[in-house]
């Protein structure tokens, strides 16, 4: 597995990569991941869970400014027994293909070499990237999209579309019904524009004043917003915290009814745990994101503050209505298993099981 980050950094694709080598080991294959070492205490090699970890330094060669961007590169031009033991080579996202592993290609073109494409680079959706995502599309065997919109925004043949995968037992069983709960509100994701997470700290403010009722409001993320997000909560009168990502999002949602998720798999946990699941779009892209999604019609999707506003008013009306509302969606959550996702991989590469 190739990947631009890895644990203990947090991510939606450092989770999803995590979840799936720890599924693949249960299956009983070998898994080695290579990613950039983003913190000096780390090693550049050691077992994690199992996996074998190779971490290449980001700081430049010899002091060289610029050389970091292709360490990698010749990291693997250096490596060459892993790419020899490995059975298959696998990409997450285009980059780490087209930028570290692309001569590999060449030099050794039998080797299988598929490719997970995750995320998108924002909208308008750049040229550039269309294209490249294309040739590294091109230069694989297989892929896999996480999400109807790449195949409909990237034009990607996809071999498989996945929405990510959960920890049934643990998230399912998070915490009291959300309709027992009282109305408290969590924000999981980037503090950045496109989020919806500026929206939300309006719409808060903005259902507190029409109500005359105060609105507790957590927010777990960061981002280039974060100190204007403080400051804003602060003005409209929010009794609000501003936290850091946090990696146990089951206890997280143990405590909150209402969720307002940026990704895929924070919309896939809030559906599991049985809790009520916004979803905001600021342009056509992220609302294909949300209306493409299996469980959309489960989901408050917003385009707008107003949207917000109106949601809100209805879970502060009629909570347990709200959670009805959200029940297939709910189950269709419980089905989406990590041991699923690492089959659909297996099939990918046409592996055993």
């Amino acid at each position: 597995m190739i990947a631009a980050r890895y644990h203990p950094h947090t991510g939606g694709v450092e989770k999803h990569l995590r979840c799936v080598c720890r599924d693949l080991l249960r299956h009983g294959h070998e898994v080695a991941v290579v990613t950039r070492k983003h913190r000096a205490d780390l090693p550049g090699r050691e077992l994690v869970e199992g996996v074998t970890v190779y971490r290449i330094p980001e700081e430049p060669l010899a002091g060289i400014a610029g050389t970091e961007r292709i360490r990698p590169l010749l990291w693997f031009l250096a490596h060459s027994s892993l790419v020899r033991w490995a059975d298959v080579i696998h990409g997450h996202d285009y980059g780490v293909i087209w930028s570290w592993y692309r001569p590999y290609r060449f030099l050794m073109p039998w080797k299988p070499l598929t490719v997970t494409f995750h995320g998108y680079e924002g909208y308008p959706v750049p040229p550039r990237a269309v294209a490249r995502r294309r040739r590294v599309e091109r230069l694989t065997r297989g892929n896999i999209c996480v999400g109807d919109f790449i195949v409909k925004w990237y034009g990607t043949r996809a071999d498989y579309v996945t929405y990510g995968g959960v920890d049934v037992a643990r998230y399912a069983s998070a915490g009291p019904p959300c309709g027992e709960l009282p109305l408290r509100i969590a924000y999981l994701g980037r503090y950045e524009p496109d989020t919806g997470v500026g929206e939300l700290v309006e719409a808060a403010a903005a259902h507190q004043r029409a109500s005359g009722r105060r609105v507790s409001l957590h927010l777990f993320g960061q981002g280039s917003l974060e100190a204007a997000l403080r400051e804003r909560s602060a003005a409209e009168g929010i009794p609000e915290s501003v936290s850091p990502p946090v990696e146990d999002t089951a206890a997280v949602l143990a405590r909150f009814p209402v969720l307002f998720a940026s990704g895929y798999l924070t919309i896939l946990e809030g559906l599991c745990a049985g809790r009520i699941v916004f979803g905001y779009y600021a342009n056509p892209l992220r609302e294909d994101y949300l209306r493409l999604h299996p469980a959309a019609k489960s989901l408050v999707i917003c385009g707008g503050a107003a949207d917000v506003v109106r949601g809100l008013a209805r879970c502060d009306e009629d909570l347990p209505g709200a959670c009805r509302a959200s029940e297939p969606g709910w189950e269709w959550a419980r089905q989406q298993t990590w041991d699923a996702v690492a089959r659909l991989y297996l099939r990918l590469w046409g592996a055993p099981a």
